[in-house]
């Protein structure tokens, strides 16, 4: 059994697709900049904030070998909050809204529901080993430092980025996370963010 298989029982689907119309609201996509790092062979890639799944979905659609471990609260941050300034109607629904989009794919994406930390203390627990982790969960600068800095340790092969490059609080947990973890190199691509590779600096 595969960490994914480990972690897919743990965390598994419903019974029943959710009976919801088909809903992919996101922002940006950055798949282009992400697939270079992405093997068209069998591996499996990790996203923290996976919001209704345009970002996954993307990604399954390029790479048909690709597995997705989606890390999410579905909750919403913050700003997603009745009468803040992206809110949403669907927030209760977030999660639901999150399994009807990527139902098709349901063997392909686990959705593990939990804050990034325990999300991702839940995927090395079953031997995950990502090639990619894409990091756009919560935007202040200690959880996206820790949500940075604990990645770079767990997957010390994966290809680290994340999105909001700009944000000011997303820029200084990342810098952090890069400077403690002795001076990676940050490459960015408009509002997408990227670790050089450890060797390649």
């Amino acid at each position: 059994m595969t960490g994914f298989d480990r972690l897919h029982q743990r965390y598994p689907h419903p019974a029943e697709r959710p009976g919801l119309y088909r809903n992919v609201h996101g922002w940006r996509l950055h798949t282009d900049h992400m697939l270079t790092h992405i093997p068209d062979t069998e591996c499996v890639a990790v996203e923290i904030g996976s919001w209704t799944g345009k970002t996954t979905l993307s990604l399954l659609r390029h790479r048909p070998r690709l597995r997705m471990v989606c890390i999410d609260t579905w909750k919403g941050g913050p700003e997603h909050q009745p009468g803040r300034s992206h809110w949403q109607p669907f927030l209760p629904q977030l999660y639901e809204q999150f399994i009807r989009n990527t139902w098709d794919n349901r063997h392909r994406v686990v959705a593990v529901r939990e804050t990034s930390a325990d999300g991702i203390s839940a995927a090395c627990e079953a031997g995950i080993a990502p090639v990619l982790a894409y990091i756009d969960g919560a935007h202040d600068s200690q959880t996206v430092y820790a949500d940075v800095s604990v990645s770079l340790v767990a997957w010390p092969t994966a290809h680290i980025c994340g999105d909001d490059w700009g944000n000011a609080h997303v820029e200084r947990g990342v810098e952090r996370a890069a400077e403690e973890c002795g001076g990676v190199k940050i490459v960015t691509h408009g509002m997408y963010w990227e670790f050089e590779k450890r060797g390649d600096a």
